[in-house]
């Protein structure tokens, strides 16, 4: 009894790590004896989201080509158009029918130019700038807004290294899920864990050296991410975004003490 309060702290800050509130979380423990022991009792704790809790977030790429009329000149166009190639007006966004990659004109790849993605997505938001359709009709401004929001969603994905990857494992089928999902490697959540207690202890200067250090593991990640891509090997991809999510939402974290960027 006198041990469990400790335990309900990590509880609690596996809850912040994961980021939802104590009904998105269900977690059982195997035996009460296991309080005894800081490692048995992360090793049996099953952390899995609530059926309520919604994890779709991004939209399908399955429709993306399919062929529709513009709304204005009734000639064929795409789901993934944005404006009409024929008369140029511009066009309603289809939901479900969102592929990030093809609306920057990109290949379906983990590896990606970020610089190339900022430089894009300039050029696409200028086309859509509200300036633009200030003398439009409400339909056509209404049209502009729906795109600008489709186009800042795909932005957030491509310049996101876990939402991308998340983005082309869904496309396998695979899903990773909001709060991180089923646990894969109890280890590392383990070492997550003592790392935010260090978090929670630390000074500033303590703080900064381990996001120093954390950002080398993202790095790591990214780099695993996109060797297991290019190898097609889906199932170990999955297990990395997993740990990739962590690390991010541990540098957050950090980000959020120190008041900066490491």
């Amino acid at each position: 009894p006198t041990q469990k309060p400790q335990s309900i702290i990590m509880l609690r800050n596996i809850k912040n790590l994961f980021g939802v509130n104590h009904k998105a979380v269900s977690c059982h423990f195997q035996s009460s004896a296991l309080y005894n022991n800081h490692h048995h009792l992360i090793s049996s704790l099953f952390v899995s989201p609530s059926p309520s809790y919604n994890h779709q977030r991004y939209y399908s790429t399955s429709s993306s080509l399919d062929k529709l009329q513009c709304w204005n000149c009734q000639q064929p166009t795409r789901a993934v158009d944005m404006f009409c190639k024929n008369c140029k007006h511009i066009q309603p966004s289809v939901q479900h029918a969102q592929d990030v990659y093809e609306l920057f004109d990109l290949p379906n790849k983990f590896d990606v130019d970020i610089s190339e993605i900022n430089e894009k997505y300039k050029s696409i938001q200028r086309k859509l700038h509200p300036d633009k359709f200030s003398l439009k009709s409400p339909k056509e401004q209404g049209y502009s807004t729906e795109q600008s929001s489709r186009l800042n969603n795909a932005y957030t994905i491509l310049k996101s290294s876990h939402q991308r990857a998340e983005y082309l494992l869904r496309e396998k089928g695979i899903e990773v899920g909001e709060n991180l999902g089923t646990i894969f490697d109890k280890e590392l959540l383990l070492e997550i864990m003592e790392l935010r207690e260090r978090i929670d202890d630390g000074d500033l200067s303590e703080i900064k050296e381990i996001g120093l250090q954390n950002r080398k593991n993202i790095d790591r990640c990214e780099l695993e991410l996109r060797h297991l891509f290019q190898s097609s090997d889906m199932e170990a991809a999955k297990k990395k975004t997993i740990e990739l999510k962590y690390l991010v939402k541990v540098q957050e974290e950090i980000i959020s003490k120190l008041g900066t960027h490491i």
